[in-house]
């Protein structure tokens, strides 16, 4: 679990990249295989089963890891506490995540359709060329 702890700590904070970004939530879920595969499962389908129907990565993962503690107490108690650290370790840092989700402003991978992209840059040439001179 120490391990666990260093390489997510490593990954939510990398030095080489100024203590920004990460893989954090896949370094989390490498952790949970190591520690207790069957919690991982669950848990990597509850992060699928969230994304498939909201489309948003961060609002899976939020929840995915809000209730990995929970998940975790019901198959293997004794991992409760390390999971808990973890599972707050990557909420803190998602928590601009979190505020833009409820400003409703957290990008998705949703397909926009034609009407809501914005036009090519021909049509857009095309759009400020002059027409002939009436």
């Amino acid at each position: 679990a120490l391990c666990g702890f260093c390489a997510l700590l490593g990954h939510l904070y990398p030095v080489y990249f100024d203590f920004r970004g990460g893989k954090g939530v896949a370094t989390a879920f490498g952790v949970l295989a190591t520690l207790h595969w069957p919690s991982m499962l669950v848990i990597g389908g509850l992060w699928l089963l969230v994304f498939a129907s909201t489309r948003i990565s961060s609002l899976a993962s939020i929840a995915s890891f809000f209730l990995a503690p929970l998940i975790v107490l019901l198959f293997k108690a004794e991992l409760f506490h390390p999971i808990l650290v973890l599972s707050l370790m990557l909420l803190f840092r998602h928590r601009h995540n979190i505020a833009q989700l409820v400003k409703g402003e957290e990008q998705s991978f949703r397909k926009t359709s034609q009407t809501d992209q914005a036009p090519s840059p021909a049509a857009q040439t095309e759009a400020n060329e002059p027409g002939p001179a009436p």
